[in-house]
């Protein structure tokens, strides 16, 4: 195996699973009401970030994604905290000064508990006005050193987890509210991207799977097509065409929507099978699934860099979600090496593919699983992984190879 040499290798975690929850956001208030083990502080990127990043440049890697904590730079509406600006400046002044273009994300799972308050992303003037604002000012504060921005990471599968299966705070059961989050998360990322364009590139976040009817009833294909409606075709016709869809609230014409991105940027973990009682299996059947969910399918990760090439020509592509949750190195190792050969081959077959992230890189926090389940490339002592020495093996060969 050869990797691409003019792909970006780079990293990335949330910022509670490595430096835990904030006091002003949702998810500590999750953690004290005991719905979520406690995070402390993460995977503790905040004891040696020097160490960290070096270990990070050693092993072969290039870039690094950092989530900018909303809640802790801005603790309530409207103030902004001094000392958590220079913290993150200098966090990510580190990592360049190690060779690491450092990528900046705005908004993970984990949000400001004053903004909840005031209504959250379904609420139009709040949104409207907060949102833009935060951007703004992490654009003026760190814009200098970004190679580049992802501004909300997965906003269809984070609408569900709050508002449909109660993983994530609220933890509501509330298809209307989960469709008006999915919308008003759609109308932020466009915000973001019209307050970052021109500047470092702007990335998507989407998170995607194949999906098919799990039987031959009507419920199921129509279940089916609503998942992929809201996966797939709200945020592509929206990019595409300037046409907002989510299923619930009709389509509407958003015109500043097109185009909205510099790069397409999405996750995959697996691919799913939707009953007509609504009973979700995994597909194909058979594959192993790791204690969090996820079914590691490489011929279905190339399935879906495929159609995202097809859906968005021209478009430059991010995998943002290598990684596996389990204790098994060896097989962490094996699907390292699959979906690396995957994004070989699609570069070979003419795709513009940009970037690959790992995430997390240290065993951490996971959402609602606490430290149980290591998703690392290093362990929390900072050991590397078989599957960290395999990809330091993989990009030093390339790097060589482009040197010749």
């Amino acid at each position: 195996m050869g990797l691409p040499s003019d792909v970006i290798w780079g990293v990335g975690a949330s910022s509670v699973g490595i430096e835990g929850a904030h006091p002003a956001a949702d998810w500590w208030r999750w953690e004290r009401d005991g719905r979520a083990p406690p995070s402390g502080e993460g995977a503790g990127l905040a004891v040696d970030f020097d160490a960290d990043f070096r270990m990070l440049a050693a092993h072969g890697f290039t870039a690094v994604r950092l989530v900018l904590e909303w809640a802790r730079l801005e603790p309530e509406g409207g103030r902004h905290d001094a000392e958590a600006v220079e913290r993150y400046r200098t966090m990510i002044e580190v990592a360049r000064s190690h060779g690491l273009q450092v990528w900046l994300g705005l908004h993970h799972y984990s949000t400001p508990g004053w903004f909840v308050e005031a209504g959250s992303w379904a609420d139009d003037g709040i949104r409207g006005r907060a949102w833009p604002r935060h951007v703004g000012f992490c654009a003026e504060a760190f814009g200098d050193l970004a190679a580049g921005w992802f501004p909300i990471f997965e906003p269809a599968g984070y609408a569900a987890a709050a508002h449909l299966h109660g993983a994530l705070p609220p933890g509501r059961n509330d298809p209307e509210r989960f469709a008006r989050t999915v919308r008003g998360l759609h109308l932020a990322a466009r915000d973001a991207y019209l307050e970052l364009r021109g500047g470092p590139p702007v990335v998507s976040a989407h998170d995607l799977q194949l999906v098919r009817a799990g039987d031959d009833s009507p419920e199921a294909r129509n279940r089916a097509r609503t998942i992929e409606r809201i996966q797939w075709h709200s945020w592509i016709g929206a990019l595409r065409d300037g046409v907002l869809a989510v299923p619930g609230l009709g389509e509407v014409e958003v015109a500043s929507l097109a185009g909205a991105c510099d790069i397409v940027g999405f996750t995959f973990r697996g691919s799913i099978a939707v009953g007509g009682d609504g009973a979700i299996s995994v597909w194909p059947p058979g594959l192993r699934a790791a204690p969090l969910g996820e079914t590691p399918w490489a011929e279905g990760l190339g399935t879906v860099m495929r159609r995202v090439a097809d859906e968005l020509p021209g478009r430059p592509l991010c995998y943002l979600s290598s990684g596996l949750g389990t204790p098994d190195d060896n097989w962490r190792t094996a699907v390292l090496r699959d979906e690396l050969g995957v994004v070989e081959a699609a570069v070979a077959d003419g795709l513009a593919v940009h970037s690959w992230f790992h995430q997390p890189w240290i065993d951490g926090y996971e959402w609602g699983a606490g430290f149980s389940v290591p998703f690392g490339l290093f362990t929390r002592q900072r050991r590397p992984k078989d599957a960290a020495l395999l990809f330091a093996e993989l990009i030093g060969s390339s790097d060589r190879e482009r040197e010749r």
